[in-house]
């Protein structure tokens, strides 16, 4: 799949997905999530990352949410751009960046209908499952 995505979203606590990503000093802006305020301001010294503070009791989908509202209310996206979510988990002790979404942003809120599919793990994210983007789906 060759898309050119216009951000990089990077979930993370520590901080060291957005660093590694900002690395190699990819041509889109890179937004990093977190639940943590101290996180949040040393990302502010990181090349290309806009830090965004979220509180720690959210799924993946509400961050991809909050992401995307955050990338449309600045300007950075617009319907139907592509967007690229990183996110990781805590397996055995060590954090590890273990998931990448690429998502379309959708015209509107998602429905109620979506919703429940993604909390499946549909992997259409934010785009409706019957949509063009969707590889699944694809004829």
């Amino acid at each position: 799949m060759e898309e050119q995505a216009v951000a990089i979203v990077a979930c993370t606590r520590s901080g060291m997905t957005a660093r590694a990503i900002s690395r190699f000093r990819p041509p889109m802006p890179i937004v990093a999530i977190t639940p943590s305020d101290a996180t949040a301001r040393q990302l502010h010294s990181s090349w290309g990352v806009q830090e965004i503070y979220v509180s720690p009791a959210q799924d993946i989908d509400e961050l991809c949410e909050v992401a995307v509202t955050r990338l449309k209310q600045s300007g950075i996206a617009r319907s139907g751009d592509p967007v690229v979510i990183m996110a990781g988990s805590a397996s055995g002790g060590a954090q590890v960046t273990d998931t990448v979404r690429m998502l379309i942003v959708p015209e509107r809120r998602r429905s109620s209908t979506f919703h429940k599919k993604a909390r499946r793990g549909h992997p259409c994210s934010l785009t409706a499952a019957n949509s063009p983007q969707c590889r699944k789906h694809r004829g």
